[in-house]
């Protein structure tokens, strides 16, 4: 084999692999898209965009940050998350089955009780629990990655915009379910949350 030949193979290799890894890396940048990136996201097609709709366009800065909260299932209805005293409505309620249910609330790009006074807009999040359950389904946790994904994206929110409400946190409140701690768990572990 001439040396040639050789070169001319390296070279090919070196530029399929820059290829590849150029097509990766734009692929993973729609994924994780900084903020204030000026582009549109795409439309998601399925339950996720549909739960994403809005009656009226989203204004760029009117949201600020994403609260979850865990929050105990009503046992009559278990699409609607026990309010625990709350008298902020929240905007999504992601259910043990993967299922997120957009409410009012979000439709209408209205703030929680109380927000329009403060200086940070809040999109909650309700996490339904099953207090009898240790741990969370598959399903459920990646509705809840897919929503925040697409929230951050759409409201141009940073990574750390996210945070877990201090009535759902361990750390404030020891006697919370177990399954309250494994959600607080696997956000830490996924960096969602401080």
């Amino acid at each position: 084999m001439s040396p040639y030949s050789r070169s001319a193979k390296v070279v090919m290799y070196l530029v399929a692999s820059m290829t590849v890894a150029t097509g990766l890396l734009l692929w993973m940048e729609h994924l994780v898209a900084p903020p204030g990136v000026g582009r549109a996201p795409r439309d998601e097609a399925g339950p996720l965009g549909e739960a994403l709709r809005t009656a009226r366009p989203i204004e760029p800065g009117s949201w600020g940050q994403i609260v979850i909260s865990y929050r105990d299932r009503v046992a009559s209805d278990p699409s609607v998350a026990l309010a625990a005293g709350r008298s902020s409505p929240y905007h999504f309620v992601v259910e043990p089955t993967g299922r997120i249910r957009a409410l009012p609330t979000w439709r209408e790009q209205e703030p929680e009780d109380g927000s329009a006074e403060r200086d940070v807009r809040a999109i909650r999040i309700c996490y339904a629990g099953q207090p009898d359950s240790d741990g969370i389904s598959a399903e459920q946790w990646d509705a809840l990655i897919g929503l925040l994904r697409q929230l951050r994206l759409r409201c141009q929110l940073p990574a750390k915009a996210v945070e877990l409400d201090p009535q759902s946190d361990p750390q404030f409140r020891p006697n919370i379910s177990q399954q309250a701690h494994c959600l607080h768990q696997m956000l830490l572990d996924a960096d969602v949350i401080d």
